[in-house]
């Protein structure tokens, strides 16, 4: 079948970004649709449409997919609803097959195939479940395949997941062919960039709060750092415009020696790299990384509470916290601080702990966002269990993201006034405005960066207000 891969235009300006947020974000971000774009690698006659990135409309998107026998779209949890009345207008015009994929469509397929528009859901880790789906093989025999049988809802058993990575095609080469990779960019990174993983899932216990969890299961596996090094080589040769290249795996470095030996081959490749880490990554890793290129560190702290820390089980504390940016610092490396307000056992004290352990942290640049309580998770299902969700919309008329739920004590309201607050408390201290400067006036691609961030949240201010 000719198939299509479509992460679907934008309602509310949100930002499409499977792997992290389905938000719009403080500062405008786009990440190329990585687990579309390495799925279409696998399935022959296949072609990667983002219409965010593309600017495409709705309709243009309806008109396009006429040609198409297989779509393949992304349904996260804060457009599911658009992304059904957007497959009941394509299928409205055309004759073709509609396949839901993604964390949310995985957890609760049953709240996508009540409507005729779509035909699958390919559950889990999807990449080959579309190929073989696009080969016209029967539904009935496709591992990890969900549709509507004659007797209702038919769940095919799981498809094992794809144990030896190196036999996957690269990602990049996709996103080369069919994205406008110059249209994505975060604030936090050189422009542009690009993305690649030298892993699935995650060992750790933070399935908490991660909507990844029922994808992976914890599940870890990783490339060889052969491979990892041949597609970063494949990246250098063919994509001179990147400017970064972004690890976007959960966890980049899972097992030291892993990291060390991807830097120690890469480094000859002089290619400006960064990931996401956990605060536990040694000194000697974090060097033998500096060493090869590796520019920024994103980490997910979370919290300032020991207490929130233990319930979610982040298996990190907070004086592992305080070393690991101390070693940081010391070799150069930037720090991204990601922090959540809202999570279980949260209180107007807890939120000011983390707000603290954030400003000793000392971070180069800062996210404080709302905990989101994705179908699937731990957190989820405590909310639902104890009566706390009290909504379905997981952001605003804008875009914007919301607390979805309420605890006592804490209000929706209160939650998200946090998130906001906190992040202008930490951007407008003298000291971090003179810190910017300094890396501002460090390297001319900083200065770009940090005046593009700058722009872009002037901008959110003016929308959003200082609420």
């Amino acid at each position: 079948m000719k198939t299509l891969f479509l992460n679907p235009p934008a309602p509310k300006r949100i930002r499409l970004d499977i792997q992290r947020y389905t938000i719009r974000a403080r500062a405008a971000s786009l990440f190329p649709p990585i687990w579309l774009s390495w799925a279409s690698a696998s399935t022959p006659n296949s072609r990667v449409v983002d219409a965010v990135a593309s600017k495409l409309s709705e309709d243009d998107v309806v008109n396009l997919a006429k040609s198409y026998d297989l779509i393949v779209m992304q349904a996260d949890t804060a457009i599911v609803k658009y992304c059904i009345h957007l497959a009941e207008r394509i299928k409205s015009v055309s004759g073709s097959l509609i396949c839901f994929v993604g964390p949310h469509v995985s957890a609760l397929p049953e709240s996508v195939l009540y409507s005729p528009a779509v035909d699958f859901v390919a559950r889990k880790e999807y990449d080959y479940t579309v190929r073989d789906l696009a080969e016209g093989i029967e539904p009935s025999r496709i591992l990890g395949l969900s549709y509507r049988g004659g007797e209702g809802i038919v769940h095919n058993p799981d498809r094992p997941f794809i144990e030896n990575l190196d036999e996957l095609p690269f990602v990049n080469p996709v996103y080369k062919r069919d994205l406008p990779i110059k249209a994505y960019g975060i604030h936090e990174l050189f422009h542009p960039f690009t993305t690649i993983f030298s892993s699935r899932g995650c060992p750790y216990g933070c399935k908490y709060y991660c909507r990844w969890a029922s994808v992976f299961e914890g599940h870890y596996r990783m490339r060889s750092p052969k491979n990892v090094y041949e597609e970063m080589a494949w990246i250098k040769e063919n994509m001179k415009e990147v400017q970064e290249v972004l690890f976007d795996e959960d966890t980049f470095g899972v097992y030291p020696k892993h990291a060390e030996e991807i830097s120690r081959l890469i480094k000859p490749l002089d290619l400006t790299w960064s990931c996401n880490a956990r605060a536990t990554m040694p000194f000697e890793t974090l060097k033998a990384m500096k060493d090869a290129g590796c520019r920024l560190l994103i980490v997910g702290f979370e919290s300032g509470s020991p207490d929130i820390l233990q319930r979610i089980r982040k298996g990190v504390t907070i004086e592992q916290m305080k070393k690991f940016a101390e070693n940081c610092h010391k070799l150069g490396l930037l720090i991204h601080g990601c922090f959540q307000v809202g999570l279980p056992g949260e209180t107007p004290e807890t939120l000011e702990k983390t707000f603290k352990l954030a400003i000793e942290l000392d971070c180069d640049s800062i996210q404080f966002s709302v905990a989101s309580p994705y179908p699937g998770t731990e957190f989820w299902k405590f909310l639902k269990d104890n009566g706390y969700l009290k909504s379905d919309a997981y952001v605003d008329e804008n875009g914007f993201q919301e607390a979805v739920y309420d605890y006592p004590g804490l209000s929706s309201a209160e939650i998200c006034r946090a998130s906001e607050e906190f992040h202008r408390r930490y951007i407008f201290r003298p000291s971090y405005v003179w810190k910017v400067i300094r890396l501002a006036l460090s390297d001319r691609r900083e200065m770009k960066r940090v005046v593009r961030g700058a722009y872009q949240y002037a901008k959110y201010l003016m929308i959003r207000g200082w609420r």
